[in-house]
């Protein structure tokens, strides 16, 4: 069930990769506009969209670079690609305050961050990191920990209700992230 082609169908290009069958398959073609149609009222072509674009970031080798993270599937990590959403930091800067009561996660993609607890800074976490409380995005319990910027870069923010229902849908990587945090 995972798809191929929708960025040239988005975005209006000519098509920029070949797809090989390495096995017998059933493939499920999908006219543009017939898709277009399709995809009207919804978050899908803003998605598509932003996987895109994130496929064009090369986020594929900065997935791999995460021990979580490395062993989705292909479907999972289109899923999450398409959610990531792009932000220049800088240094100083908060991106989670303690008692956030939505919070997102992030994937740092350049940079550096700290997690900050009770008794100030904790981990660095840096490119390929994942940085969330998984238990707080999937309880809706606020997040006891902040989040700062300590040196300047590109994060990716994945929000709080798509990385909720993203780790509802992937139990695995739900459990593989609380046990790789303990």
């Amino acid at each position: 069930y995972e798809y191929f082609g929708e960025a040239s169908l988005v975005r209006d290009l000519p098509r920029s990769a070949d797809v090989v069958a390495l096995t017998e398959v059933t493939v499920l073609a999908i006219a543009k506009d017939a898709f277009v149609q399709f995809i009207e009222g919804t978050d899908a072509r803003e998605r598509m969209l932003r996987l895109s674009s994130n496929r064009d970031g090369r986020t594929w080798p900065l997935l791999d670079q995460h021990p979580v993270l490395a062993k989705m599937t292909s479907g999972q990590r289109t899923e999450l690609q398409s959610l990531m959403r792009a932000v220049e930091v800088r240094s100083g800067e908060m991106l989670l305050v303690p008692g956030t009561s939505t919070p997102p996660a992030f994937i740092v993609a350049s940079g550096a961050l700290d997690v900050l607890g009770d008794h100030g800074p904790g981990q660095r976490h840096e490119a390929g990191m994942f940085v969330g409380d998984v238990e707080a995005i999937t309880s809706g319990e606020p997040s006891q920990h902040g989040v700062q910027v300590v040196e300047d870069g590109t994060v990716y923010v994945l929000d709080h209700g798509p990385m909720q229902r993203f780790l509802r849908e992937s139990p695995g990587v739900y459990l593989r992230l609380l046990h790789h945090r303990s």
